[in-house]
C-alpha cells in the first residue's frame, strides 16, 4: 500500500488468504490492523475457518466502547466480544 486510503482495495479473498497465511498451531488469535480494511462482514466467517478468534481494528474499537458503556455486544462483533460478558479481558488490556 502506498496511501492511507489503498487499504479499502483490499479484497474479501485477498484478506481470507493472508489471514491463512498467517495462522499456525503456535498462533492463538490473529490480529488484522486498519480502520479502512473492510474485514466486519468478513469477521465471523474468518474465526469460522481458522478456529480461533480474530481482532480487527473497528471490531476492537466497538468492543472497547461497549465495555464502557457497560453492554455486551451480540454476534457478529467476534468470539472474544462475545466471551467476554464481565468485561474482564478489557478491564485486563486497560491495566
Amino acid at each position: 500500500m502506498t496511501t492511507n486510503y489503498g487499504i479499502a482495495s483490499v479484497t474479501a479473498d485477498q484478506l481470507i488468504a493472508l489471514a491463512r497465511q498467517v495462522d499456525a498451531p503456535e498462533i492463538d488469535t490473529i490480529v488484522i490492523p486498519g480502520g479502512n480494511l473492510q474485514a466486519m462482514a468478513l469477521l465471523p466467517a474468518i474465526e469460522a475457518e481458522l478456529r480461533k478468534p480474530i481482532v480487527i481494528t473497528n471490531q476492537a474499537c466497538m468492543w472497547a466502547v461497549a465495555g464502557m458503556l457497560g453492554v455486551s455486544l451480540g454476534p457478529g462483533f467476534g468470539r472474544l466480544a462475545t466471551a467476554d460478558p464481565d468485561w474482564a479481558i478489557r478491564r485486563a488490556l486497560r491495566a
